[in-house]
């Protein structure tokens, strides 16, 4: 019997440390892997980033920063394969889930979002729909706007969504090139 409970604790340790295993965070180099769902980010170098917990079921990893960017993806699986499929093939859906999100976002934070542009992009080697939107919050305690500049692609049957938020003030102060590098530490794993 004690035996069996001994095996039971070892299987359960190790099972839980391969869960475990399935994320690394590294606050020092701030780099984030994700062995399940197959990604990494290593983000900007000289920012102070903090990992935050999520509370969207869709969002697998978020962080933010103290010079007003927040970033995080999120996955859902579109039950599509990639290998037929690119994301820009679902672009008028992806239009329509957005402005649905948006207006639902709206009521429930009393914001006011504006989808800017939506085009076929390409990111990380994929076809990619880029979306970005202003969003406004101002009530008695908030009073702040922000851009969400977001890559939606396809990898299997996986939708992503790769997203950063930026400050307005941080937003206007940044060129093209700033906001790309926000991104650059973006990448696929390997298999």
């Amino acid at each position: 019997m004690m035996r069996n409970i001994i095996l039971l604790s070892v299987l359960l340790c190790s099972s839980f440390n391969m869960i475990l295993g399935q994320e690394i965070w590294d606050k020092e180099t701030s780099t984030y892997v994700n062995h399940d769902v197959g990604f990494h980010w290593n983000l900007i170098r000289g920012v102070d980033w903090i990992k935050i917990p999520t509370n969207n079921e869709n969002t697998v990893f978020k962080a933010t920063s103290d010079v007003g960017i927040t970033v995080f993806v999120s996955t859902r699986n579109l039950g599509v394969d990639s290998g037929e499929h690119d994301a820009c093939d679902f672009i008028e859906e992806l239009k329509q889930e957005y402005g649905t999100m948006l207006r639902k976002r709206d009521a429930f934070l009393g914001s006011k979002s504006e989808i800017k542009y939506i085009v076929c992009s390409n990111f990380s080697g994929r076809d990619a729909i880029k979306i970005v939107i202003k969003c406004s919050l101002s009530d008695d305690i908030h009073n702040e706007s922000y851009y969400e500049i977001s890559y939606n692609f396809l990898k299997g049957e996986i939708l992503f969504g790769v997203v950063a938020q930026i400050m307005e003030e941080a937003y206007y102060y940044l060129d093209e090139s700033d906001i790309k590098s926000i991104f650059y530490g973006f990448g696929l794993n390997a298999k």
